[in-house]
């Protein structure tokens, strides 16, 4: 019974694809596809008095009873979005219709929540395809696939420990030639992740740093070193953040934890992250940025003199020369 399939691109359906697939009969249509990343979706579609206009109903979600096999042709439904087509003289002009942005929201999927049809996540392209339409949208990150919009940010609990933790990382750029910081980036970290790190600390590429500034201005690949200042987004921070910089090869990661005030500084060893100990003076030293000490306990208490002073004792160790020796080398 069922003939002429069609891919079906349609406004308002944020870039999901289906076939629509008409019936012998003129009265209906039905239409049956998938979205892009392979999410089950169904159509039903009438022909309205007016020539070649269509009515569509997407209905998402929803389970079929008997719906092909001649008896009953029931449904129900969790949801259905009544869509209009403008005039259409053919079927193939569906193509043509203009594709419209979806609004990027916090754990956008394109897919489902049925658990019989497990959701997709967001590819990175199609992250950045909503993300750079979403204009009053400040920061956005795609994590694992999974989009986490930022919520407004205090000044107790963000503002002021990022404004400290640039103080220090800013000092030992000052310092360090060859080495360059940047403040809530995008991260094009792979094609499920893309995340906007509240500091991000790198050697530089032409110094032999693991990054790439792409064409258009990202960061693309690892950097050495992340910062995350975590308040309400701790559980992303210390779970699937954290996974997944450690997976793509941060080789240290620092998450200062607002509300708890505490401080973990994470080194990779062997693809595992390890917590690096401050010793009896209280001091952490980078493995990754020789001369890079960090007194934690005084940056706790937003106490800079202390850390300055402590950071200022490291770029003036012998190690921290020969680290600029060799970016400078590197960049010969």
């Amino acid at each position: 019974m069922l003939r002429n399939p069609h891919p079906l691109r349609q406004q308002g359906w944020g870039g999901c694809q289906g076939y629509l697939v008409l019936l012998p009969f003129p009265a209906i249509s039905v239409g049956y596809g998938e979205m892009e990343m392979g999410v089950k979706v169904f159509l039903l579609v009438g022909i309205t008095p007016a020539p070649h206009q269509l009515i569509g109903v997407r209905l998402v979600n929803e389970v079929f009873t008997s719906f092909f096999g001649g008896k009953g042709k029931r449904y129900t439904e969790k949801k259905a979005v009544m869509s209009v087509y403008p005039p259409l003289t053919d079927r193939t002009s569906l193509e043509s219709q203009p594709r419209r942005t979806p609004p990027l929201e916090s754990g956008d999927l394109c897919g489902s929540a049925d658990p019989a049809y497990p959701p997709d996540r967001l590819t990175r392209h199609e992250f950045e395809r909503r993300y750079g339409a979403a204009t009053q949208i400040k920061k956005a990150e795609l994590i694992e696939g999974v989009v986490y919009v930022a919520s407004p940010l205090r000044h107790h609990q963000h503002g002021l420990p990022h404004s400290r933790v640039m103080t220090w990382l800013g000092v030992y750029q000052a310092l360090t030639p060859g080495v360059d910081l940047s403040v809530e980036p995008t991260v094009r970290l792979d094609l499920d992740n893309e995340p906007q790190p509240d500091v991000v600390f790198f050697i530089e590429p032409e110094a032999g740093g693991q990054i790439q500034l792409s064409e258009d201005g990202y960061i693309e690949g690892t950097p050495e070193l992340i910062v995350e200042i975590a308040a309400s987004s701790v559980a992303i921070d210390m779970g699937s953040k954290k996974q997944v910089y450690r997976r793509n090869g941060v080789r240290e990661y620092i998450v200062w934890q607002s509300y708890e005030n505490q401080l973990a500084w994470f080194q990779l060893v062997e693809g595992d992250y390890q917590l690096l100990i401050p010793d009896e003076r209280g001091i952490i030293r980078s493995e990754v940025f020789p001369g890079l000490w960090l007194a934690v306990n005084s940056l706790l208490a937003k106490d800079m003199v202390p850390v300055l002073e402590v950071l200022q004792v490291g770029v003036q160790s012998s190690e921290h020369q020969g680290f600029v020796q060799q970016l400078t080398a590197q960049k010969q």
